[in-house]
């Protein structure tokens, strides 16, 4: 195998589509476990809701209860999403996309900014990090974060010697803790990750980061893996 995504596999996958269309072998290992949450209170009217995570969309298709609820908050409000899959998301339930490239929840952040939004609903996760909201609130954005589902790690399937793949990738910052603590990804075995804030959230767990997709989309993992291979045979 060239390539083990650590995430489930979705109907129609892209990045298996465009890997296999290169020529790559690749697989998939879900390492975290989705629940879906309701919260008690419906979230107040805003000026913008921003989405960071597939998962945050995959919810609302979960409950029409929460659509409509969160449908009725935004209101004409557009909605900011990070990363093609998110954006396709959103355009596809009928939301008012406002496009952008924001290829990171830092990028989603100053699109916000500038628009001139008083208000953000930010459909969170359990856990989420918290650089969003402090960035929103310290440029005097009001932030209700509205958390509507949350990630458990599962157990890593282990990668036998003669069986592993020659990169693994991962997408986010929690899938990434989980594989450290696991400390099973063997020595030839090259990691990648989805962006800088899951690349950097890997490094500061000691795994050794050698590709990042400058955005979260697979054209770009494909090119940042093909950079990586070119730079290793030159150093050999």
């Amino acid at each position: 195998m060239d390539i083990l995504f650590y995430r489930e596999e979705r109907g129609n996958d892209s990045f298996r589509k465009q890997f296999e269309s290169e020529g790559y072998c690749v697989g998939f290992a879900p390492i975290l476990r989705t629940e879906f949450l309701v919260p008690e209170a419906p979230p107040h009217t805003t000026d913008a809701v921003v989405v960071t995570s597939w998962r945050a969309m995959e919810a609302l298709e979960h409950n029409m209860e929460l659509q409509n609820r969160v449908r009725e908050a935004a209101g004409d409000a557009p909605w900011y999403g990070v990363g093609s899959a998110t954006r396709l998301e959103i355009g596809r339930k009928g939301f008012y996309l406002q496009q952008n490239d924001a290829a990171c929840a830092a990028d989603l952040m100053n699109s916000v900014i500038a628009s001139g939004a008083k208000s953000v609903l930010f459909l969170a996760g359990d856990p989420h990090r918290p650089a969003l909201e402090n960035g929103l609130r310290e440029a005097g954005v009001t932030v209700q974060t509205y958390v509507i589902y949350r990630t458990t790690a599962m157990a890593v399937p282990p990668l036998p010697m003669s069986e592993s793949p020659r990169w693994i990738v991962l997408f986010s910052p929690r899938g990434a803790g989980v594989v450290a603590d696991t400390g099973r990804v063997p020595a030839h075995t090259r990691i990648a990750a989805i962006g800088n804030t899951t690349a950097r959230a890997a490094r500061e767990t000691g795994l050794p980061v050698t590709a990042v997709a400058s955005r979260p989309e697979p054209a770009s993992l494909i090119e940042a893996i093909r950079q990586s291979d070119k730079a290793l045979l030159r150093n050999i």
